[in-house]
Formats: structure tokens, sequence, C-alpha cells
């Protein structure tokens, strides 16, 4: 018995290399030569010839060796990804963090072992960012204390750690940091370089437009404005659309956007100016699109039947308000306001196709007396606005309201057709059958 004894004491304990299990004598076998390099990556340091490895992780390293020989040359990243799911590295890194205990028995919450389901990446990546605790990759938790892949906020609040330290992998660092990263990415609103983290109904409640819209716009933005390590180019459309819809302080929109009020206040005018040099030429004004092109393209049909030959553009003119607010120059605010609206505003002339299609915007105009329909209209074809007088040809119908009267007759010594509702004349009470026809005409066309 003395001697069993002694034998036995004299017998030298081996871990595995790899889970660092324990390993009985006929369960433990060298490290195959042919997955001598996995297992040193996993290792950090070479393989002795007195490491032993289980049976189960000599396995896992001869198939992860099948596999990324069997793979082509182009699957090098996903033959990485295989290897490291396969066969996990050994916890020997110790990190001061607070972590929950390694029991796939009991819910890390209540410590209930009824109706448990396993913790998930997600919800392992929320307690950490939230709470500071780590859950390890096998933990479970009841049901209950799950919604969809997430904790709910009771759970949180009673989730606490028992260990003030955790032995860790580098396969578990890297789920960690991956898993922080993916959560960091579907929390991160205002980020519109990546265009998975934001959804459309995002993009239309921050800039008006659906996500397409917007990147086709930011597509024309790209050799005019640069980059930076601070903001991008579609950072940088971003902040001047938000401005547009919302009318946000800069300084609110530098904090949302992270960047400082000097940044904001830079930006919102290089892209205006970006904007009118790329977009507005190609899309608005006389001069991007052709005079047959508006006549077939946008133009209705009852348009056409009613007030022209086919031959002739049916333009509505229309001025519109811009409301602003009360400047400081008292020169700019006495001209700005309105005595009609009874508040300070711009007004902006509108020339649209009968569809609807905005042809182009002429303006803005001051609020003051001197700038009515009539007068805009005169000064606009007096000035020769966007070579309006070279676009329109003789017969072209203007369908105008009756703020436009003390223009009809300008317009019709210049060789245009005027369509307007007719006036009731002094004195009487209803209009004739002809001036009510007119005015259902021109009323139908303008709808």
């Amino acid at each position: 018995m003395f001697l069993i004894f002694v034998k036995q004491k004299e017998m030298k304990a081996y871990d595995c290399i790899v889970c660092r299990k324990r390993v009985n004598p006929r369960d433990r076998r060298p490290v195959p030569k042919a997955s001598k390099k996995i297992v040193s990556k996993l290792i950090c340091r070479q393989v002795t010839s007195d490491d032993q490895i289980c049976s189960k992780c000599r396995l896992k390293a001869l198939r992860s060796k099948k596999q990324a020989t069997t793979s082509s040359g182009d699957d090098q990243d996903k033959q990485t990804v295989t290897v490291k799911e396969t066969l996990k590295s050994p916890q020997n890194i110790q990190l001061n963090i607070k972590s929950t205990p390694r029991n796939n028995k009991r819910c890390v919450i209540c410590k209930k072992s009824k109706n448990l389901t396993r913790v998930g990446s997600t919800a392992i990546s929320q307690a950490f960012i939230d709470k500071g605790v780590y859950i390890n990759s096998q933990s479970r938790c009841c049901r209950e204390h799950m919604q969809r892949s997430y904790f709910t906020t009771d759970a949180l609040t009673k989730l606490s750690a028992t260990k003030k330290s955790e032995f860790f992998s580098r396969t578990d660092i890297t789920a960690l940091m991956n898993g922080i990263r993916d959560n960091v990415k579907a929390k991160g609103h205002m980020d519109f370089d990546n265009p998975a983290a934001l959804s459309t109904e995002e993009y239309t409640n921050i800039t008006g437009l659906s996500k397409d819209q917007f990147h086709d716009l930011a597509g024309q933005l790209t050799s005019s404005v640069r980059n930076n390590s601070n903001r991008s180019s579609r950072t940088c459309l971003a902040i001047f659309m938000a401005k547009m819809k919302t009318g946000l302080p800069n300084a609110i929109l530098g904090t949302i956007f992270n960047l400082n009020t000097a940044q904001v206040q830079r930006i919102i005018p290089r892209v205006r100016q970006c904007l009118m040099e790329t977009l507005v030429p190609t899309h608005l004004g006389f001069g991007h699109l052709a005079h047959n092109d508006f006549i077939e393209k946008h133009t209705t049909p009852i348009a056409k039947e009613l007030f022209t030959t086919g031959k002739e553009a049916v333009l509505v003119l229309d001025g519109t308000y811009l409301y602003i607010q009360k400047s400081m120059d008292y020169k700019f605010q006495r001209m700005s306001y309105s005595l009609h609206k009874n508040r300070p505003l711009v007004k902006p002339m509108m020339v649209v196709g009968t569809d609807g299609y905005i042809l182009s915007v002429l303006g803005p105009y001051l609020a003051d007396y001197g700038n009515n329909d009539a007068s805009i209209t005169k000064h606009v074809l007096n000035h020769n606005l966007e070579e309006i007088r070279t676009w329109l040809k003789k017969d072209d119908v203007f369908i105008v309201d009756r703020g436009f009267r003390d223009a009809v007759e300008y317009l019709e010594k210049i060789g245009l057709k005027v369509e307007m509702p007719a006036y009731l004349a002094k004195g009487k009470k209803q209009h004739t059958t002809e001036e009510s026809n007119l005015s259902r005409l021109v009323t139908k066309v303008n709808c």
C-alpha cells in the first residue's frame, strides 16, 4: 500500500493546453503536428513536446485544420472566423470586470432553475454597457426577463455581480467587443455615413427626404464638399437639411451631430452654396428644361385643349410667402413687414406647369407695397431674369389670378396670352354666362 501511495503521488497532472481542464490519462493526447499552428495562435505561444490536449479539443483542432486547407484563398477571412468559432482559446487573461457566476443551470437574475433560455450576445452587451457586468455566453436566464433579444428594465435593475474580476479568453474579448460595436451601431443616431444605421422613416423625420433621395442628393456634393476627420459630406448635407426642415438653432444641431456651433455655422452656408452651384442649375430655372420638352411632359391634356393649339406652353404664375423672423436691421424690418399678413415675410414668384411641376422660382422679393404680383411679373420680364424672354415663345399662355390685373396689358403687348378669372363689373351683382364659364376654365386648369 505504501508503494502504491508513493507512485500515485509522483504521477504528474496534465491539463489541456486549450480548455485548461484536468485530463484523464486515457483522454490526453499530444498536439497533432497538423494542428500545431492553430493551437499556437490560440494559446499565444509555441507548442512544446510536453503539452497535452484533450480528445475533444484535439478533434476540434483537426476539423479546423481540415476546413482551412479545403477552403479557397478568397475565403481566408471566413476560415479565421470558422476556426475561432470551432476552437476557443484558453481563459488565461484576468480583467478587473465585475461578472455573474458561471452557471448554466440557474437564472443569472433571480437564480431560478425553470423555464430558462440562453442569454444572447445582444443582452450580454446590453448588461455590460448599462450595468458594467459581464455575463458568460453559456449563462441562462428566465424567459420573462427577456424582451425580444434584450433584457427588460426590471431585469437590469435586479442584475448583480458576484465576482470582482473574471478570466477571459481571446475569443471572449473579441465577442464582447463585437457585441458592443453592434449595440452602438444599432443605437447610433445621426450616423449618415452608414446607410444601415438609420431607417427610411428616421431619414424622413430628420431631413425630409427618404433614404434613397438623400443618397442621390449626397452624391452631387462629394466633389464640392470635402470630407475631414470631424465630419463627412453626408453629415454636412444632413445638418443643412435638418436646419431647413426643423429650424433648430445651430447650438442644438451641433449637440445632435457632435459638432461645435462654429462648425455648424460654417457648414450650412457652404452646403447652400454647393447646392446652388451643382443641384439648382440642373433641376430648377428656365435653363434646365427646353420649351418643347416642357410642353410635352408638363402640360396637361385639358390645358392644351382649352387654351392652346398644341404648340404653346401653359404656365401658372403665383406669388407665395416665406415667413421670416423679425430682423434687427430697422430698414430691412420695414421692407419685409407685410401689412396684409401682419408679419415679416418675403415673396418668391412661382412658375409652375399645369401638372404641378415647378419650372422656376424667381426672387424672393420684399413684402412692402411696391412688390405685388403684377409689379414682380413686370420686373422679371423687363430684366429678363434667367433668360425668360428667350425661353418664352409667342402666344404662350399665362394662367394667373386677379392679383395680376395690372400686368395683363403689359403681357399682351409682348405677345403673351393671359387667362385670368373675370372681374365683376361695377354696379353688377352677377357675372355673365361667358364670364362665369371663363372663370371656371381657369379654375379647372389650376386644380
